[in-house]
């Protein structure tokens, strides 16, 4: 994604980091730095900067370049995908509602996607992008942020723009 100003940032759970980590990957590769923070747990997400394109890795653990072609909303009964840095890339998740809160320990997340189905996402998945894929390329829909029972919920890419002033970066 990118503000007005053509800075490209990724998006990841707020649960996750504070301001000012450094992230890196599996391998050691640093993904950049956490530069801002949405108000948690009201809003679960942060942004880190870094020299981003616009595509997200699909597939297995070696990964596969998925484009992104757009963002937009997520439907109920629609199926859509993530690709976590546990369970990598995982499909055929039904969405349930698009209006509803995670509540935990640290408070309540309201206005998120739920939804099941498919294969659920493991601890280290959070952050990852909930997308609708079409062959090798993909529109976002959001990122998955928890997870109770079977149920999945994702801040949705509407909230995520309007929280950071953000526009997707397509490939």
């Amino acid at each position: 994604m990118k503000n007005g100003s053509g800075t490209k940032f990724m998006v990841s759970a707020g649960h996750c980091f504070v301001v000012g980590n450094t992230i890196k990957g599996g391998t050691g590769i640093i993904w950049g730095t956490v530069n801002s923070r949405a108000p948690f747990p009201t809003a679960d997400m942060l942004t880190i900067s870094g020299s981003y394109a616009g595509s997200i890795y699909g597939g297995n653990q070696t990964g596969t370049q998925l484009v992104v072609t757009g963002a937009g909303a997520a439907g109920v009964g629609g199926l859509y995908c993530n690709s976590g840095y546990t369970t990598y890339e995982t499909c055929n998740h039904k969405v349930v509602s698009t209006n509803a809160t995670f509540c935990d320990p640290s408070g309540c997340t309201p206005g998120l996607y739920s939804y099941q189905g498919g294969v659920l996402p493991g601890p280290g998945d959070s952050g990852a992008p909930f997308y609708y894929k079409a062959g090798s390329t993909v529109g976002i829909r959001g990122m998955i942020i928890a997870i109770d029972g079977n149920t999945v919920f994702a801040e949705k890419w509407s909230t995520i723009s309007a929280q950071f002033g953000v526009t997707i970066v397509t490939g």
